[in-house]
C-alpha cells in the first residue's frame, strides 16, 4: 500500500496542474497546514477548505501552479514531497519559484493531513527522520 500512497500524492499533483483540486484523492476530515513563510498558512480543515487554500492562494500569487519535484515513501501512511510553486506575486508582480518540503499521510487510499515545511531536513527532522 505505501508505494501506492506515493501514486495518489503523485496523482493529486497532476489534478493541480490541471487546475484540479481531485476532491476524491482526500479525506473528508482533510487537514492542510503550510509553513509560516507560505503565502497562505491555514489550517485548512475538510473539503471547503480545501477549495479555500486554493482560492486563498490564487489571491496571493497569480497564475499560481505548484509543481512537484519529488515524492518519495517514508513508511506505509508517509509520503515526502519536494515540491514548488511558481507564478507572480500579486499587485508586485515579483516571479515566485519556491521550492518547499511536505509529509502527507495517507489512509485507505485518501490523502488525511499535508503539513508543510521550508526544507526537506525540517520536514524529516519533524516526523523524527534524517536524511
Amino acid at each position: 500500500m505505501s508505494q501506492e500512497n506515493v501514486e495518489i500524492a503523485k496523482r493529486w499533483f497532476a489534478a493541480i496542474a490541471e487546475g484540479e483540486l481531485a476532491s476524491d484523492l482526500w479525506d473528508a476530515d482533510l487537514i492542510v497546514d503550510n509553513i509560516p513563510e507560505f503565502p497562505v498558512t491555514g489550517p485548512y480543515r475538510g473539503y471547503e477548505g480545501l477549495q479555500r487554500w486554493w482560492d486563498d492562494l490564487a489571491e496571493v500569487v497569480e497564475g499560481a501552479t505548484v509543481q512537484l519535484d519529488e515524492a518519495t515513501r517514508l513508511d506505509d501512511e508517509r509520503v515526502l514531497t519536494i515540491q514548488r510553486l511558481v507564478g507572480d506575486m500579486a499587485y508586485t508582480r515579483i516571479p515566485v519559484n519556491a521550492p518547499w518540503a511536505a509529509i502527507w499521510i495517507v489512509r485507505r487510499g485518501k490523502l488525511c493531513r499535508v503539513s508543510g515545511y521550508a526544507t526537506r531536513k525540517q520536514a524529516l527532522e519533524a516526523v523524527g527522520l534524517s536524511e
